[in-house]
């Protein structure tokens, strides 16, 4: 009844409905409703108080009874019980999630008719959002395939990028060759499981060999590495300044689209904690020897901090 009262949680006043019932429009013609009213069947429902209980033995009948009844507004057949039926206002009812009766209330037949057309409505847009899902992912996958299976056609980033490498000459860092991947792929047998020494935190590194019979450890950076180019070569440059014997030498780079490499001079005792951790080279290792390693490292660190 009270709007402001429903929206404050009041609902003692309860509810009216919205569109009179054809028998009560004109209450001459008491059967008129047979043809014109209709029951919205409310489910899971607590039973309103005050029924009656009607002589009906199924639930057709009692379905027919209360329509051909101006007066019976609601009705319900229970198993084990028979035919409820109410009359006038519907009292303290109340609808649960579950456990509860089928309580069919009498309407007029607009308001299930107004009902059928927002859910003509509602399956409508259902269905067109159905089809628009469709229509996405078919095209989704339309473009996964072309990207798969149609080369891409090089843009300006790639034509720039193309042409700075080619600007790429060996004199552009004192001191440290410029690998092509080809001769990589060539010297490490395509960075095969075989040839790999080992994984550090900044990537794998393989063993190769290059044409000329020279041994090298090619350090290939992690792709996921947020350093630029320009940050790369300006280490290379710093690392080709550092000439130390107790320090591994750079011997070149490769940059080549998202890869960037080093290549360092191959170490043919491999590298320290192999001997320190393992159960029989650890005692190649006696004291002295130790004694020999520590001081070479220091000075190298040495080296790092002064030089």
């Amino acid at each position: 009844k009270s709007d402001d009262e429903w929206r404050k949680g009041n609902w003692t006043s309860g509810c009216v409905r919205r569109t009179k019932l054809s028998c009560q429009a004109n209450s001459s013609m008491t059967t008129q409703g047979k043809d014109t009213d209709v029951f919205y069947r409310m489910t899971n429902a607590k039973t309103p108080d005050l029924h009656q209980v009607a002589s009906f033995l199924s639930a057709k009948q009692c379905y027919e009874g209360c329509l051909g009844n101006c007066s019976c507004t609601a009705f319900a057949y229970i198993s084990g019980i028979g035919c409820l039926v109410w009359n006038g206002r519907l009292v303290d009812t109340v609808q649960f999630m579950s456990n509860g009766e089928t309580l069919s209330i009498r309407l007029a037949s607009s308001e299930l008719a107004s009902g059928s057309s927002r859910t003509k409505i509602i399956v409508g847009i259902t269905a067109s959002l159905s089809i628009l899902a469709i229509l996405v992912s078919a095209a989704v996958m339309f473009l996964r395939y072309r990207a798969k299976h149609i080369e891409p056609t090089p843009t300006v980033i790639d034509t720039l990028q193309d042409a700075w490498k080619n600007d790429f000459q060996p004199q552009d860092i004192s001191g440290v060759n410029f690998f092509d991947m080809h001769t990589l792929r060539t010297a490490t047998n395509n960075f095969s499981a075989s040839n790999k020494l080992g994984q550090g935190g900044f990537g794998p590194v393989y063993k190769g060999k290059l044409l000329d019979g020279k041994e090298i450890a090619v350090k290939r950076l992690a792709s996921s590495s947020d350093q630029g180019t320009m940050e790369f070569l300006n280490e290379i440059t710093l690392i080709s300044k550092l000439q130390h014997r107790n320090l591994v030498r750079l011997l070149g780079y490769c940059i080549e689209g998202e890869e960037k490499l080093l290549i360092y001079e191959f170490m043919v005792n491999k590298s320290l904690d192999i001997f320190l951790f393992d159960s029989t080279l650890k005692f190649e290792l006696d004291w002295p020897k130790r004694f020999d390693i520590i001081q070479g490292i220091a000075r190298g660190l040495l080296y790092l901090h002064r030089d």
